[in-house]
């Protein structure tokens, strides 16, 4: 029996800085994107709880590959009938994200 597989990849190609704010929430949330390299990235995230005067600060390293280096991995493991969308609509190069559908077998 063949599966049918989701796979969501996300690109480097986040705004570099979020910030959010709203007087009627308890917290505050920044977020900032340092590009390394191609394909890599650090976010910074910060969150402020306003209420208990708490702080939480965690980085995170992310690397990501081209589209054709994820299919052609893909395809080398067995998958078949591979299609792609992005911002959950059809495919195209400036996404913000890449979700891949494929069957195993």
């Amino acid at each position: 029996m063949d599966h049918l597989f989701l796979i969501l990849i996300l690109c480097i190609k986040w705004k570099q800085f979020y910030d959010e704010e709203n007087d009627e929430d308890d917290f505050y949330f920044h977020w900032h994107v340092d590009r390394i390299s191609k394909g890599y990235v650090k976010h910074s995230v910060e969150i402020i709880d306003k209420v208990e005067n708490d702080r939480v600060y965690e980085e995170h390293y992310q690397k990501t590959y081209d589209v054709e280096t994820y299919i052609e991995l893909l395809e080398k493991i067995g998958f078949k009938n591979i299609k792609l969308y992005s911002d959950f609509s059809k495919y195209g190069t400036e996404c913000e994200r890449v979700i891949f559908v494929c069957q195993k077998g």
